[in-house]
């Protein structure tokens, strides 16, 4: 079935595998597994996934560990594009540059006021805001501000 997905135009009839619908040229299955398995070198024999190639000995597949040894894909011309926010999901960091409206936008949010003393000051209100900084099935974070002092810090809740 992937096979057939990969080739593209492929059509399955009385047992064997026809190129073009309009061809006379048939193919059987053994030749059209060659021509998959030539093609599908950068993915998961165990689970279809795309492998990952973090090291110059093998790939290996970040779903189930399968590992397929760097000659056997020694020689293949392999050509993909890698953003900047594929190397920041990868590495698991913050985005590289924080856009200039989006700190605007915080700055200019009406913050809701709640009826607790400033640590530092002993101010009797602070402002608040909220955020979901951590995975969804986590708290969020609660940041406070003195609108007297300035003082600010945060909560996980």
């Amino acid at each position: 079935m992937l096979c057939a997905a990969l080739v593209g135009d492929l059509v399955l009839g009385q047992g064997r595998l026809q190129l073009h619908a309009s061809s006379n040229i048939f193919y059987n299955r053994k030749s059209i597994m060659e021509f998959c398995h030539r093609r599908d070198f950068l993915f998961c024999s165990m689970c279809g996934t795309l492998l990952s190639l973090k090291s110059p000995k093998f790939a290996e597949c970040p779903l189930c560990g399968f590992k397929r040894f760097a000659c056997e894909i020694e020689g293949k011309e392999i050509q993909y594009t890698i953003t900047a926010e594929d190397i920041r999901r990868e590495l698991k960091i913050e985005p590289f540059v924080i856009l200039e409206s989006a700190q605007v936008e915080e700055e200019n949010v009406k913050r809701a006021v709640v009826n607790e003393s400033c640590p530092q000051c002993n101010n009797p209100q602070l402002e608040y805001y909220t955020k979901q900084l951590r995975s969804a099935d986590e708290g969020q974070t609660v940041f406070y501000e003195c609108s007297k002092c300035g003082y600010k810090y945060s909560l996980n809740t």
